[in-house]
């Protein structure tokens, strides 16, 4: 979670809006996804292979709703009249993304 910060040239102690937060958990996926291969320090890479997976055909589509899902339900569970997130809130969320990634993959 921490290198999605820094790779969207946020840092952990920032509030986000919600938008930020989708940027930083999309991030987070496709890291993810990329598992050993993934490259952890280059912003402008990793910006041109979020910016590919959004125009390329596959699940990537698939795998942003997800990721929004998971932030709106975290916002109706947790802080629905909230404006911004803390590196908890992002990392409740990413745990709740983690937790079930393997059912939504499954589900593919």
């Amino acid at each position: 979670l921490n290198a999605s910060y820094s790779l969207n040239h946020f840092t952990t102690s920032q509030s986000l809006t919600e938008a930020q937060v989708h940027e930083i958990l999309s991030s987070y996926l496709l890291l993810f996804e990329l598992g050993h291969k993934a490259n952890l320090t280059d912003s402008h890479t990793h910006q041109r292979m979020k910016q590919r997976a959004a125009k390329a055909d596959g699940n990537w589509p698939t795998l942003v709703k997800f990721e929004q899902d998971a932030v709106a339900d975290h916002k109706q569970a947790n802080a629905p009249a909230t404006q911004s997130y803390t590196y908890q809130d992002t990392s409740q969320i990413m745990e709740s993304l983690a937790s079930g990634y393997g059912k939504w993959q499954n589900s593919e």
